[in-house]
């Protein structure tokens, strides 16, 4: 993920359990974030880029990471091989993918907890939000589909096969 700023990068290490931050231009890593957990995949950023969120696939946690350094970093407990990870635009929620327990959870960020968590398809890996966060795409690698979530009910409003879908049927 990008910083604002344009020169700066957050990428996980999993083997390390960190979130890197990289100053592109001279190629060196600026700070080194534990995560404190194994397998730390993927990262979200929240808008005011205040709050990066790691999904941890090995113990099925996300690590919330101020990077202000004004609080602790907090580890939520999500579900079986959480993998996937995005932040629901216009929200301070993170949505990740929970690949080994078909679910997928939403945190609130400001109250640093669960706050729903629903069944998706089998395997879901990745998540993507429509710009107005209306809706998140999560695509169900073992299934074949993409399970259309409804983003402020938090719940699944339709599948759509991959085999025979065409990006009309997406966007409906």
């Amino acid at each position: 993920r990008y910083l604002s700023d344009g020169r700066r990068l957050l990428v996980t290490a999993e083997l390390e359990e960190k979130l890197l931050v990289v100053d592109i231009p001279s190629g060196t890593i600026e700070r080194a974030i534990d995560t404190g957990h194994a397998g730390s995949h993927m990262v979200a950023l929240t808008a005011e880029e205040r709050w990066a969120v790691t999904a941890n696939i090995g113990d099925g946690t996300a690590t919330l990471i101020d990077l202000t350094g004004q609080e602790k970093n907090v580890s939520v407990l999500t579900g079986r091989g959480a993998e996937g990870v995005e932040i629901r635009p216009g929200t301070n929620e993170a949505w990740v993918t929970n690949r080994s327990a078909d679910t997928v959870s939403v945190i609130d960020i400001d109250r640093k907890k669960v706050v729903a968590d629903f069944d998706c398809g089998i395997f879901p890996i990745r998540i993507a939000f429509t710009p107005s966060g209306s809706h998140a795409l999560v695509s169900c690698a073992q299934s074949g589909m993409v399970a259309v979530i409804d983003g402020e009910t938090k719940t699944p409003v339709r599948r759509v096969e991959m085999k025979s879908a065409s990006v009309d049927q997406l966007a409906r």
